[in-house]
């Protein structure tokens, strides 16, 4: 049997649809004779994002906390929010995204917080994360010589004046003079 042209791109996308289409989403498309009516199925099916899913991933995106990650892992989970926005037609700019990053920092930043907000040159996501790294290294260091401070005078203090005390008494007791 020969095939028209139209036939043929109509055969190949359908062969293509069959061989990429996850199992799940190819019980969708059982009974649809023609390419176009496959695409305009998963365009009906997948193209509606509910309200309900935009306000969760809103509130994802929002309710991201730094907590124990590093830096470089907390802003990557950020960007992996707004990524998923975005698939759904939700911009977000960089001025929200560094008021979602700074929001969600722990006490350790709020120096470098307050530095931020003060700073009349706007600063880009990419910006921020530099200086986000570079202050994370700072608080790491300075923690770790408030720890090596802490040890060494913790290792150098004089002895306990109770001590002499108690090895007076141990004298005393044993008929020292007096």
């Amino acid at each position: 049997m020969a095939s028209t042209p139209s036939s043929c791109p109509e055969k190949a996308l359908l062969i293509f649809f069959n061989s990429t289409l996850s199992p799940a989403t190819l019980a969708l498309i059982v009974g649809c004779n023609s390419a176009q009516a496959v695409w305009k199925l998963l365009e009906n099916r997948f193209s509606s994002v509910s309200r309900s899913h935009i306000m969760s991933l809103k509130g994802e995106i929002h309710n991201i906390k730094k907590g124990t990650d590093s830096v470089d892992v907390y802003l990557q989970r950020i960007k992996v929010a707004r990524d998923k926005l975005m698939a759904v037609g939700i911009l977000v700019d960089d001025e929200e995204l560094l008021h979602i990053a700074l929001k969600g920092l722990s006490k350790d930043f709020n120096s470098f917080r307050t530095t931020i907000h003060t700073r009349s040159a706007q600063l880009t996501f990419d910006e921020l994360n530099n200086l986000l790294i570079v202050e994370e290294e700072s608080l790491t260091e300075s923690v770790e010589i408030k720890d090596a401070f802490a040890l060494t005078v913790t290792n150098s203090r004089p002895p306990n004046a109770n001590q002499f005390r108690e090895r007076d008494k141990g004298n005393n007791s044993q008929g020292g003079r007096g």
